[in-house]
């Protein structure tokens, strides 16, 4: 029986401990919340923080059985850094710690990409608030502000006029570690997720999906996404190429073996950005739930056979859709929660639902991704069957607020 580590126990994690058990392997989690969701059905438990490696790192020098483990792997966690340190101290496949710092820096990211023509978006790196007034009075345009390390869209803020500059500035500084920015344009354009498994270097498609951004103007400055859907209205095997070809010269200028990746793309005018990438299987159940659903291809337990070194299936092509997923989130007013009730049941359809509130919980006003109060995921056999049903189940909450 060959054993896995997974770096990562939360509610996404979970689903791939069903996975790894249902292929036959010992799984162990690590994670730094002692009552990790994963942890439950997991064979065994490491408790350590996912996002410092030098903690993990000593946990699994003092883990008894360290010499079993075969292959370690991250779920809906940015950490791949800390993948690669212990995968290297255990001596298993992983990708290399030049690539996991890459990848988490989006400033190298982007200066690196930009020398292997990678269409981005116009950056410029910011260091102080001076040099950004400077750079915007140099060259009038709409931007967005996010510091180069940070997650969840935490940071993240747009700025139209001057009068933006201090408070965007500061907003940004306050959610980075580095105490370095990034200034992108703005491009207007629809925004996709692509997530590809990748071996020898070549990206496969493995799901395309379009984000809603349709609160943009609500939440101004800030940049929530409300859900998405799947597949891409633009979905088309001409499309397919041209992520295939564009994510594949990704795995080649960092030097991406195998592994997984995913994408931050958008579509304007016909022409195809990237923003950023993650070297990591993504969040939001889109690894674990929509792309075996609307898909039928199991991206988790094809990673994870990379992992063990072992040969994986390749999703097919062209990529063919067998039902359709729409994703959307709660969004509350700001304010005390005085009462929750009418919850919808998970059934065939609805394959997910949460709310991260009870009453009495104070609501903050949504600056990023993590502060949203919960979502729904549904999953038909239409495309308008699908986000009808998670818009009702949106809308069908009564949720009361002082």
């Amino acid at each position: 029986m060959k054993t896995l580590l997974i770096l990562c126990g939360g509610i996404e994690a979970k689903q791939a401990v069903t996975i790894a058990k249902s292929m036959g392997l010992h799984v162990i989690v690590c994670d730094g919340n002692i009552n990790a969701p994963a942890r439950e059905i997991a064979d065994d438990f490491i408790h350590a923080s996912i996002y410092h490696p030098n903690d993990i790192l000593t946990a699994i020098k003092n883990y008894p059985l360290k010499d079993s483990i075969d292959g370690v792997i991250t779920v809906a966690a940015d950490n791949p850094l800390s993948v690669c340190k212990v995968a290297n101290y255990l001596g298993l496949k992983s990708l290399s710690e030049e690539t996991a710092d890459i990848s988490t820096n989006k400033l190298k990211m982007k200066n690196i990409l930009r020398k292997f023509n990678v269409a981005l978006p116009w950056y410029k790196e910011i260091s102080s608030l001076e040099n950004l007034e400077d750079v915007i009075s140099s060259r009038p345009s709409e931007y967005v502000l996010k510091p180069i390390d940070s997650r969840g869209s935490r940071g993240v803020i747009r700025i139209n006029d001057s009068s933006q500059y201090k408070k965007a500035f500061e907003y940004s500084m306050s959610n980075t570690n580095s105490k370095k920015l990034i200034l992108e344009e703005w491009v207007t354009g629809d925004q996709l997720s692509s997530e590809s498994l990748v071996f020898n270097k070549r990206a496969y498609l493995c799901g395309l999906s379009d984000r809603n951004y349709g609160r943009l103007q609500e939440l101004y400055p800030y940049v929530v996404e409300d859900g998405g859907d799947t597949p891409s209205k633009h979905s088309s095997y001409e499309l397919q190429d041209r992520i295939n070809r564009l994510m594949s010269n990704i795995c080649e200028s960092v030097n991406l073996v195998e592994g997984s990746i995913k994408g931050d793309l958008i579509l304007s005018n016909d022409k195809l950005y990237l923003i950023e990438f993650a070297a990591r299987l993504s969040g939001g159940f889109f690894s674990t739930h929509i792309i075996p659903q609307v898909y039928d291809y199991n991206l988790i337990e094809n990673t994870i056979r990379i992992a063990l070194d072992e040969k994986p299936l390749l999703p097919k092509y062209p990529l063919v859709n067998k039902k359709y997923q729409a994703g959307r989130f709660v969004f509350l007013p700001k304010g005390t929660v005085k009462r929750i009730s009418n919850l919808p049941k998970k059934n065939k359809k609805i394959i997910y639902f949460s709310l991260n509130i009870k009453e009495g919980d104070y609501i903050e006003n949504i600056t990023n991704h993590t502060m949203r109060a919960g979502g729904v995921i549904t999953v038909c056999s239409s495309p308008n069957e699908a986000s009808r049903l998670a818009e009702k189940v949106i809308s069908d909450l009564d949720i009361e607020i002082e």
